[in-house]
């Protein structure tokens, strides 16, 4: 991996009587390139996925704010955005694919598949199906303007009450482009029509894979034997009647329809108002309490993966209207693997209501908030072994509790405690990765995380040094999420892998003089282990693959200051 990232911000403010201009510019620019081993493995299966991403941003803020002690506090201003981004993906297949593939198809080694199904297609033996260098190259691009203009204006209502108003408008517009060169034919292959013809062949005109028309053909009664109690049709389980189909799981680099096409222009217009509402009350002088309701919105998210699938729209308006043939509903030049997903996720809206309270005290202070916060649309994102599918879930909701508590026993000697607790659930999400997965907890979501930490201070003649411990805790949740429905569990669970819970306890120990620090430390020091994410491994269907955390680490830091 390289990156090289620049900018160049500045920030004026201008005095004036009863207010203070400002304005905020600040571009900056972002160049990664990778190359990595995305099948994680010591084969050369995949021999790289070379990734180029060109970022560059420009925003541009202005504001006005009152700076005078009345009862009336205001702020309006207004926020510029444009990105663009250029981005090429490149997978290719490495010297050891082909032979992967024959093994996966027979564990014996005995059988060229491969070799076999290019002799039934008449295309040239050993030379046409994953070879060194062929894969999928595709080029996006984003264009990302958008602006809004705000306000917040607080009324002191007595000496203790504050009413605050906020507004936010905000228009967003996106305007992508997607293409792709795709050298993979074995992704393009239709296995239900490969199958069919080679199970079905001696049948004429389209005749109907029923048990009758079986019977005629005494060269197939094993096949006829099936179909008598379990009709064979071209998409019958692998086994039964297309043993070709098992070889789909393999396609994992299918085609791809580009943007734009006659049936999507890549543009997205999005507007959207939000507000704020809050009473803040000074209980005392050391203690507010507040209530609050606010609205958010997140514009189109567009992907530009080589999993972004047209809709049926899409492919209506590009191919024609599906109409009846010898395999069901087809649209006729449409690639077999080009199938119907998402483009793109709709705008996300946000609702949240909170309640909380802020204390200040002589030795310490407390802060606690309980929210209930619900997400229209949620923009899902999920890796899939090979791209990401983005999706929105109809509904997402979560309540929850959030402290932070911090004491100082005495001047030297602090401890403080953080907690959140949080019940999130997918209120409605029927199309997401998994199918249905409505009513379910969302993944990686602990319902209790706690954080707590002692520092002691300490000074001895010209040296000062300090003592230094913290703990984390993560309650027990599911990593994957989807339960039951999302078949990846229960793989997991059988290696004890599908579940994340985090106790992680640090330590360290420093001591300053004369600009120099010596600071001795240790992470994670009773090492515990967990998968911070698991994901479908690439290519290799049914294997999974996990982030670790940081193991037990040890470290000596010396620092000068100048």
């Amino acid at each position: 991996n390289t990156a090289q990232n620049g900018g160049v911000s500045f920030h004026g403010d201008v005095d004036f009587e009863n207010f203070t201009f400002t304005t905020i510019s600040s571009y900056r620019s972002s160049n990664t390139q990778r190359d990595g081993d995305i099948d994680f493995t010591s084969v050369d299966l995949i021999s790289g996925n070379q990734q180029d991403i060109q970022i560059d941003t420009f925003t541009q803020e202005l504001r006005l704010a009152s700076n005078g002690d009345n009862r009336f506090h205001w702020l309006v201003g207004g926020f510029y955005f444009n990105e663009n981004i250029d981005q090429t993906d490149n997978v290719t297949f490495g010297t050891a694919f082909r032979s992967f593939v024959n093994l996966l198809a027979d564990p014996t080694g005995a059988t060229d598949t491969l070799s076999g199904l290019e002799f039934a297609l008449g295309l040239p033996i050993g030379t046409t199906f994953h070879q060194p260098g062929q894969g999928v190259f595709e080029v996006a691009t984003q264009d990302n303007q958008s602006f809004s203009l705000f306000g917040q204006f607080d009324f002191d209502l007595t000496e203790r009450l504050t009413a605050t108003f906020g507004v936010s408008y905000v228009n967003d517009r996106k305007d992508v482009t997607l293409s792709q060169i795709n050298t993979d034919l074995f992704s393009q292959l239709d296995f239900v029509g490969i199958g069919f013809a080679g199970l079905f062949g001696a049948f004429t005109g389209g005749a109907a894979p029923t048990p009758a028309n079986f019977a005629l053909f005494p060269g197939q009664t094993a096949a006829a034997a099936a179909a008598a109690t379990t009709p064979c049709t071209p998409t019958s389980a692998p086994g039964s009647c297309n043993t070709a189909l098992a070889l789909q799981a393999l396609q994992f680099l299918p085609a791809l329809l580009g943007i734009p096409s006659s049936g999507e222009n890549g543009q997205s217009r999005d507007e959207n108002v939000d507000f704020t509402l809050r009473l803040a009350y000074d209980w005392t002088d050391n203690v507010n309490v507040y209530a609050s309701y606010a609205t958010g919105y997140k514009a189109t998210s567009w992907n530009l993966s080589r999993d972004s699938r047209p809709t049926n729209a899409e492919l209506d308006a590009v191919f024609g209207v599906a109409v009846p043939g010898l395999f069901g509903l087809a649209r006729p030049g449409q690639p077999a693997t080009l199938v119907a997903a998402t483009r793109r996720a709709d705008p996300e809206e946000a609702f949240v209501y909170e309640v909380g309270l802020k204390a200040s005290f002589a030795r310490g202070s407390f802060n606690v908030t309980v929210f209930d916060q619900t997400l229209e649309n949620f923009q899902s994102n999920v890796f899939n072994g090979v791209a990401f599918t983005l999706a929105n879930a109809q509904q997402q909701s979560v309540q929850g509790v959030e402290f932070d508590l911090l004491w100082f026993a005495t001047d030297n000697l602090s401890f403080g405690l953080a907690g959140t607790f949080l019940d999130p659930v997918f209120d409605e999400f029927t199309n997401s990765t998994f199918g249905d997965v409505s009513g379910t907890r969302p993944g990686g979501i602990h319902g209790t995380s706690l954080s707590t930490r002692v520092n002691w201070n300490w000074q001895s003649g010209s040296y000062d040094g300090f003592v230094r411990a913290d703990y984390q805790y993560d309650s027990d949740v599911s990593v994957q999420g989807g339960g039951t429905i999302n078949a990846a569990n229960a793989i997991l669970a059988a290696v004890g892998q599908d579940r994340r819970s985090v106790n992680t306890f640090n330590a360290s120990t420093g001591i300053s003089k004369n600009n120099w620090d010596l600071t001795f430390y240790g992470r994670n020091i009773f090492n515990d282990e967990f998968l911070g994410a698991s994901f479908a491994t690439t290519a290799q269907p049914g294997s999974f693959s996990g982030y670790p955390n940081q193991p037990r680490t040890y470290g000596v830091l010396l620092r000068k200051n100048f």
